[in-house]
């Protein structure tokens, strides 16, 4: 995304209203993409800012992340930073600009969640969607994106509701199942409904 340039000086007595760019206008990218676009951050600021998410806007940055294969994007609530898979802009700016918005409404979501824990792609983050432009947004994209077949080789049973989570990777030692949890501990952590480990991957002798 080319680097935003500075706007030309105006005779004081012409007074200008700045417009958001439409999707289809904005210019093209370096095959390269990378590293931070200031222009999509202010861009994306702007929506937060007008969801009331101020002090998010304020610390926003987006960057343009090569490493990014199989993922459209990715957003951090810590660190308020999105990462944007730079094979969008060959898609279509149209589909960079949405991308955004769905990685945006993460971030408006859980700031607007606070301390309290939310699913991912629960209610709050739909409301979110629809608060920034996009709703009925899919929690999945199907863009013509490399797809990795990923296997979860553990797997682990609540020893309460006999849920079975599989996994590509081992949970921590303290992880119990949310479900029970909410039902019979106010959402706190229990150790009675910590997973337990049923199967692994076999290991070379």
């Amino acid at each position: 995304m080319a680097a935003c340039g500075k706007l030309p000086t105006l005779p004081r007595r012409a007074p200008v209203r700045l417009q958001s760019r439409p999707a289809d206008t904005l210019p093209p990218s370096d095959p390269t993409l990378a590293g931070p676009d200031p222009c999509l951050a202010a861009i994306a600021a702007t929506w937060l800012a007008h969801a009331g998410a101020t002090p998010v806007a304020q610390r926003l940055s987006v960057i343009w992340n090569p490493r990014l294969q199989t993922t459209a994007g990715t957003a951090c609530a810590r660190t308020s930073v999105i990462e944007l898979n730079p094979r969008l802009d060959a898609i279509s700016h149209s589909q960079v600009l949405r991308t955004l918005r769905h990685e945006a409404a993460h971030l408006l979501a859980h700031w607007r969640a606070g301390r309290r824990r939310i699913k991912v792609h629960g209610p709050e983050w739909r409301q979110a969607c629809a608060d920034l432009g996009i709703p009925g947004e899919p929690a999945c994209h199907d863009l013509p994106l490399p797809r990795r077949k990923v296997t979860r080789k553990y797997t682990y049973q609540c020893p309460a509701c006999c849920f079975v989570a599989h996994r590509v990777r081992p949970f921590s030692r303290y992880t119990a199942c949310y479900r029970c949890c909410q039902r019979h501990n106010n959402g706190r952590y229990d150790h009675r409904f910590r997973f337990v480990l049923t199967s692994e991957p076999v290991r070379p002798a």
